[in-house]
C-alpha cells in the first residue's frame, strides 16, 4: 500500500462542530445511547481499516524478499574450506601421481580463485603449477594472471620432456578482487589448448578466452608436485577454492557444458562426468573424488 489513509474519529462528547445540547434529561439519554452505538461501531471500522492496512503492508515487504533461488552465496562464504594464500609459499599441495598430467585421452583442469587486490599492469601471478623449473626442458604445465593496460590475461604453461611448448596468453578480461573466478583449461585430441573463465552465479555463462592449435603431441608429463596458490615468487594473493582434474572427458562434446555446471554449481559433481574420469576434485582441503589423494595444505620454501 502506498501513503496512510486518515480517519475522523469524534469526539469525547459524541459531538460534532455545531450541534445542540438537549435541555432534558430524558432526551439527553436517549440521544446518547445512539451516539455510543456510533463510536463504538466507528472504532471497529477504525480498527478493522488499520489492520487490513498493517496485513497489506506485511505481504508487500514479503513479496520484496529475493527467494533463495535468486540469492547468490556470499563471497567471502562460498567455499567453506577455502584457502587464504597471504604470502610467497602458501600453497595447496599434491604429491605427483600420473593421472593428474595429461594422458592418451582429453584432459580439463579447473580451478577457483580470488584476487585480494588488482593486478596492475606488468604484475605476474602463476597459482597452480605442476612443473620442476630447475630440471631440464622444464616439462609440465601452469597457470598464471597477468596485468596489463587492457585487462587481466590468462597465461597457461604448456611443454613437453622434448622441450616443446611454452607459456601461451590468452585473451584479456576484467578480473575484480574479492570476487570468485573459475579458470578452466581443456586439451583436445592432443593438440587443442583452450582457456575458459566465468564467475560464480547460477546464471553463469562461461567466457572462452581462445585456444592453440599445439600442431603436434605436446603432451606434458611431469613428476612434480601439484601446487596451489604463491609457489616461489607469486604475486599471487587471495584465496583458492575448488580445483580438480578430469580425464577422458569429450572435450568438443561435453566441455563448454561441463565447465557451465561446474560455474553454476561447483559443489556437485557434473552428471556429465562418470567417476572413472574423475583424476581429483579438491574442495579444496580434501580430494571428494574416488582417489582420494592426499592433499596438504601450508607454507613451504619459496621455489624459484
Amino acid at each position: 500500500m502506498s501513503g496512510h489513509q486518515a480517519f475522523e474519529v469524534p469526539d469525547a462528547s459524541g459531538r460534532t462542530e455545531g450541534s445542540a445540547v438537549p435541555n432534558s434529561k430524558s432526551s439527553s439519554t436517549l440521544e446518547s445511547k445512539p451516539r455510543t452505538l456510533l463510536l463504538v461501531l466507528g472504532f471497529f471500522i477504525a480498527f478493522g481499516i488499520s489492520w487490513l492496512a498493517v496485513i497489506a503492508i506485511g505481504f508487500s515487504f514479503k513479496s520484496s524478499t529475493p527467494s533463495l533461488s535468486s540469492v547468490e552465496p556470499a563471497s567471502e562464504d562460498a567455499f567453506a574450506q577455502a584457502v587464504s594464500v597471504t604470502g610467497m609459499g602458501s600453497v595447496v599441495r599434491i604429491n605427483d601421481n600420473s593421472s593428474l598430467n595429461p594422458s592418451t585421452g582429453d584432459f580439463l583442469l579447473f580451478a577457483w580463485f580470488k584476487l585480494k587486490n588488482p593486478l596492475k599492469d606488468g604484475d605476474r601471478a602463476p597459482f597452480l603449477g605442476k612443473f620442476d623449473p630447475n630440471s631440464q626442458n622444464s616439462t609440465g604445465y601452469a597457470l598464471a594472471l597477468v596485468g596489463g593496460a587492457d585487462g587481466v590475461r590468462p597465461h597457461v604453461f604448456w611443454r613437453n620432456e622434448a622441450g616443446n611448448g611454452r607459456w601461451y596468453a590468452f585473451a584479456s578480461t576484467q578480473i575484480l578482487p574479492d570476487q570468485w573466478y573459475l579458470f578452466a583449461v581443456t586439451f583436445r585430441a592432443q593438440r587443442y589448448l583452450g582457456v575458459h573463465l566465468s564467475t560464480f552465479s547460477r546464471e553463469a555463462t562461461p567466457e572462452v578466452l581462445g585456444g592453440y592449435d599445439l600442431e603436434g603431441q605436446v603432451v606434458p608429463a611431469s613428476s612434480a608436485a601439484l601446487e596451489i596458490g604463491a609457489a616461489g615468487s607469486s604475486k599471487f594473493r587471495g584465496r583458492v577454492g575448488p580445483f580438480g582434474i578430469l580425464q577422458g572427458v569429450d572435450v568438443a562434446r561435453d566441455g563448454g557444458k561441463i565447465i557451465k555446471q561446474i560455474a553454476r554449481n561447483p559443489e556437485a559433481i557434473p552428471e556429465l562426468v562418470d567417476p572413472s574420469q574423475i583424476a581429483l576434485w579438491a574442495n579444496p582441503r580434501h580430494d571428494l573424488g574416488p582417489a582420494h589423494v592426499e592433499i596438504s595444505v601450508g607454507r613451504r620454501s619459496a621455489r624459484e
